[in-house]
């Protein structure tokens, strides 16, 4: 719980505060994540310990404090720990970010090549199979209904025509590659209502409208709370450090065990 939470509360801050998004420019929102995941599984270490000790002292006898979050090696053993083992659950740190609604979204997993027309129904049989196993690519609904389904350009098409009218792509012919993903019809409709706005009133220093950043920022969608299997990081974290130890060990948080993986991984990475 404590490490969702804490991811949870990641998602929202940047969303509201600094106004990032998985179209954000990179590796801004990889930057972000990674932090976010490792004090995450430092959160869950210090919610575990605390658990551990409400379950074990009664009220009536002082209960240890479970330490501060100081910068040991032992804490840099759980950071490190812990974004490792985000990425062995398929954890990626970018998709923290809230989804834009006008670029990859946060659960973007599978795509397929596209061109600028509408999906065939060869197309469109491969997407139904990529929504029903990994759901809409700006929030995550499983799309088990191909009437709900939209096959989503990514660029969207009004941002890639506008891309391939700048002069060095015109010269070199080089043109947008789509792609196209998954799309429930409820953020394929926010999305439209969103590029539709933008182009009438967003202009850069182009002289182009700003259609790619304007799903992002304030305006991407959120997924603070929804669980996701590699949350199951602050589980793992809590088990190694609570699971057939001492209580003595427990109150440090485990250090030494944390030490033996650190040393057995190093040995992996030697020998590999």
């Amino acid at each position: 719980f404590a490490f969702a939470s804490s991811l949870g509360l990641s998602t929202i801050i940047q969303k509201k505060i600094f106004g990032i998004s998985t179209g954000s420019v990179r590796p801004v929102p990889s930057l972000l994540g990674m932090i976010s995941v490792g004090l995450a599984s430092l959160a869950s270490q210090k919610a575990s310990i605390f658990v551990h000790e409400r379950a074990h002292y009664s009220k009536s006898r002082k209960r240890k404090t479970f330490g501060d979050f100081t910068i040991t090696n032992h804490s840099m053993r759980i950071f490190v720990f812990g974004l490792l083992t985000f990425k062995l659950l398929g954890g990626r740190f970018w998709a923290i970010s809230p989804s834009s609604y006008t670029h990859i979204g946060s659960f973007a997993r599978r795509s397929i090549p596209a061109k600028a027309g509408y999906a065939s129904q060869v197309e469109r049989d491969l997407l139904s199979r990529i929504g029903k196993v990994w759901g809409c690519h700006t929030c995550g609904s499983r799309i088990l209904s191909r009437t709900n389904l939209i096959a989503d350009h990514q660029p969207p098409k009004a941002v890639g025509e506008k891309i391939n009218k700048l002069l060095w792509r015109r010269l070199l012919g080089a043109k947008i590659r789509y792609r196209f993903f998954p799309h429930c019809r409820t953020c394929s409709q926010v999305q439209g209502s969103i590029l539709s706005s933008a182009s009438r009133k967003s202009y850069n220093w182009l002289n182009m409208a700003d259609l790619r950043g304007s799903g992002g920022g304030r305006m991407a969608k959120s997924h603070a709370f929804q669980f996701r299997f590699n949350h199951l990081t602050g589980g793992i974290i809590s088990a190694v450090t609570v699971l057939g130890a001492q209580e003595s060990d427990i109150v440090q948080g485990n250090a030494k065990r944390f030490e033996n993986l650190h040393h057995m991984l190093k040995s992996i990475l030697k020998s590999a």
